[in-house]
């Protein structure tokens, strides 16, 4: 597997299971996000220290139309992603201890901060709007789970967030789309609508 895939996938694939386990692994899932953000963490040094790659995978092919994920690194993706996962690693840190045994949607919330490290790695290394898009909403999706995890009154801010944050991604894919119905008009050619890279 490419290196720039685990970052992405494996907090994403692990995030979400760990959603839907019992309250009983609580220590389960703490061992579990305190193992995956540590090694996303050191593939960010790994990938930072590293050269520009790019890694392109088919996800999707009718005809003439190619949906591709597009993973690329620059000097500024790699240096955000270092930042990125490293404050990941930092806040399963802390909430080893700010997240008694006692509290409630503990696997939740490992998750949640799972969800948010793989998708933030995902929108810094993304190199097609549609992909960008996705993982976008995972991290909205996720840090609305992380705030509801809060406790009492919780669900009110995390609606609150939702909604400002909702109303940043309504403008995010305002604009995707225009720039897809712009290129589109240029090429003339459905069959490059989906291949378009920014």
């Amino acid at each position: 597997m490419n290196i720039l895939c685990i970052p992405v996938f494996l907090p994403l694939i692990v995030g979400f299971v760990l959603l839907f386990l019992p309250n009983k692994l609580k220590s389960t899932s703490r061992a579990l996000t305190l193992i995956i953000s540590g090694l996303t963490f050191i593939l960010g040094i790994r990938i930072f220290t590293g050269g520009e790659s790019a890694y392109n995978w088919l996800i999707l092919q009718l005809g003439d139309v190619n949906l591709d994920l597009l993973l690329i690194t620059t000097s500024l993706s790699k240096f955000v992603l270092l930042f990125a996962m490293g404050f990941g690693l930092l806040i399963t840190l802390y909430s080893l201890k700010s997240v008694g045994p006692n509290a409630k949607r503990v696997n939740e919330y490992y998750g949640a901060i799972l969800l948010t490290i793989g998708g933030s790695a995902g929108i810094l290394l993304s190199n097609h709007l549609l992909f960008l898009l996705i993982f976008w909403e995972i991290v909205t999706v996720s840090l609305y789970l992380l705030i509801t995890t809060g406790g009492k009154n919780s669900n009110f801010a995390a609606t609150k967030s939702f909604a400002m944050i909702g109303a940043s991604d309504a403008a995010f894919m305002l604009g995707v789309c225009r720039f897809y119905a712009r290129r589109l008009y240029d090429m003339g050619n459905f069959g490059d609508f989906c291949n378009l890279r920014y």
